[in-house]
């Protein structure tokens, strides 16, 4: 005799004994007109200690069954019909052959078939539902081997890889600049075609995408949307917002520092190894390595001069215009490149976070540890044209060179006399210092 079991498996379907997470999953037997059809024909009752609940798939299976079975009984008889019109009045044989014998009906319900077991089901919910519960049914995972990212389809797996690997199929056949993504191609061609719908109301500058525009919006502004939680920081732009913020958590251990995410947040030149926080800045450095440099567009008004990029021309025209846009906050001093402003916040604040691993002396900036390596490793990268000496400095070649040139062109205001370079003046400023201290002594 079978036990009582309803306690033990409320959970589960009575005839595929699939198991479910939810009570709103199963139905009871009792509500399922159609099972009476499956009583009859396997003389198998429901009214025993066994679960009496079942799922969405198999009363979709029973209710098929069902309509199967309502349209035979329905068609046997509308054919036992024609038999008999047929057998009274042979002249309608004719007429009957040309007719069909299933009723047109032009309003059948929309259904949705699962495309491995091919149950039918009314709506999305029920198909959803069934992928989730049956196994056979449920789709497959595409998962990311490089950082775990799970797919349902397997060409949106195809493009995520992309973010690793930073193949770019996609090409512009006007400019030879590669996409990622086809949309991000679409939107390039607009540029070529010269169509910016978003126009900047201030300057008139115009842009492909609104994002852009908001954001080029903050420097007419100044206004700082963009906060870091970290430091408090503010941008303008939330690009730079990111990549800042992504810097603070490697630094704190919060993210690993992997090499696929330098490369999704960091552009990387493969040939010299170089981090860019863009790739249009990436691009720009990758004709400083073509053999024949392509021709230098941007040309300056004052001296003629070419460059690769409209930013370079605008930080060049500074020297001629003597514009200086960076201002610091602590002592009002002005400079007019960005990167000779940031220098000059290191000496207020003091940091100095480049560290030479081999005698531990320390750095506000790379490119002075970058020289201060060259004591160690003996590198002497400068020659000179005319004896080939070799020097580590730039600035101790320009000095040396004057010894060839006979150039002086630092002048002493009281006697004309020249040197070659600031310390030779300052010496020999010394010796005037010294003069009017013995003169005042004496009088």
């Amino acid at each position: 005799m079978v036990q009582p079991c309803i306690s033990h498996f409320p959970l589960i379907c009575r005839f595929c004994l699939m198991k479910t997470s939810k009570s709103d999953d199963l139905r009871k037997i009792s509500d399922v007109p159609s099972i009476d059809i499956f009583r009859v024909l396997t003389g198998i009752e429901n009214n025993d200690d066994l679960p009496q609940k079942i799922c969405i798939v198999c009363i979709q299976t029973f209710q098929s069954f069902s309509t199967f079975v309502e349209t035979s009984k329905q068609n046997i008889e509308r054919l036992k019909t024609l038999c008999e019109k047929v057998n009274n009045d042979e002249n309608q044989c004719e007429e009957f052959e040309n007719e069909t014998l299933i009723p047109k009906n032009n309003s059948k319900p929309r259904t949705l078939t699962c495309k491995n077991c091919k149950a039918v089901f009314d709506n999305k919910s029920e198909i959803k539902l069934h992928s989730a519960q049956c196994v056979k049914c449920t789709p497959i995972d595409y998962k990311c081997l490089e950082c775990n990212k799970v797919f349902k389809k397997l060409p949106r797996l195809k493009v995520h890889e992309r973010s690793h690997t930073q193949e770019a199929p996609y090409k512009c056949t006007q400019c030879d600049k590669t996409f990622r993504f086809q949309q991000n191609l679409k939107r390039h061609l607009l540029i070529h075609r010269g169509v910016k719908k978003f126009k900047c109301e201030e300057c008139g500058k115009t842009f492909s995408r609104l994002h852009v525009l908001n954001d080029h919006k903050n420097i007419h502004t100044g206004h700082n949307p963009y906060i870091c939680n970290y430091c408090g920081k503010g941008f303008k732009r939330y690009a730079n917002h990111f990549i800042h913020v992504h810097r603070h958590k490697l630094l704190n251990g919060e993210i690993k520092d992997t090499e696929d995410q330098k490369l999704y947040l960091q552009i990387q030149c493969k040939i010299c190894k170089k981090i860019f926080a863009s790739r249009g800045g990436l691009e720009n450095h990758l004709i400083l390595h073509q053999k024949e440099p392509k021709e230098k567009r941007f040309l300056c008004t004052y001296c003629g001069k070419g460059f690769n990029t409209n930013s370079q021309l605008v930080s060049h025209r500074r020297t001629h215009t003597d514009q200086r846009p960076f201002e610091c906050c602590l002592c009002e001093k002005k400079f007019k490149q960005k990167s000779a402003y940031n220098n000059h916040q290191l000496m207020h604040t003091g940091e100095k976070s480049h560290q030479c691993t081999i005698c531990q002396r320390l750095f506000g900036q790379s490119a002075h540890l970058k020289v201060h390596m060259r004591v160690h490793s003996g590198e002497k990268p400068f020659n000179c044209s005319f004896c080939e000496k070799k020097f580590a400095l730039r600035s101790n070649l320009k000095v040396h060179t004057r010894t060839h040139t006979g150039e002086k062109p630092y002048v002493c205001p009281l006697c004309d006399k020249s040197y070659y370079d600031s310390t030779g003046l300052k010496k020999h400023m010394k010796t005037h210092n010294s003069k009017e201290a013995s003169n005042s002594d004496v009088k």
